[in-house]
């Protein structure tokens, strides 16, 4: 299957999830499927390993599965993390939070923060 194809595919399958991106999440799972970054002509063909893992990562998130634990990681404030189904996903609204808490610190001397449970 041509690189080009596939990512149709993954486009048309994921679009009617109203809460996602289809093109940019078929991108990513694409180049994860692959363990590479896509050229964008897309010349080339997958291997039949490389379309069967693509279709099985595109099934799991038509079935609700985030797109963190799908590929394993999540950024942060930076920073890549590992994230399976045994850990919570690190969210955009968490990030402004934490940047407002540490203005809030650097303001205050001698101020301490301890986060519990999270």
């Amino acid at each position: 299957m041509k690189i080009s194809a596939a990512l149709r595919w993954g486009q048309d399958s994921l679009t009617p999830l109203n809460h996602s991106n289809p093109t940019q999440e078929a991108k990513w799972l694409l180049e994860f499927a692959k363990k590479s970054a896509l050229d964008l002509d897309f010349p080339e063909r997958m291997t039949s390993e490389e379309w069967s893992s693509y279709q099985n990562l595109i099934k799991k998130r038509l079935e609700g599965r985030p797109l963190s634990y799908l590929m394993g990681h999540m950024e942060f404030m930076g920073l890549s993390f590992y994230v399976d189904e045994g850990c919570l996903i690190p969210r955009e609204e968490t990030e402004v939070l934490v940047q407002e808490v540490l203005k809030i610190i650097k303001t205050k001397k001698g101020l301490q923060v301890l986060d519990i449970g999270t």
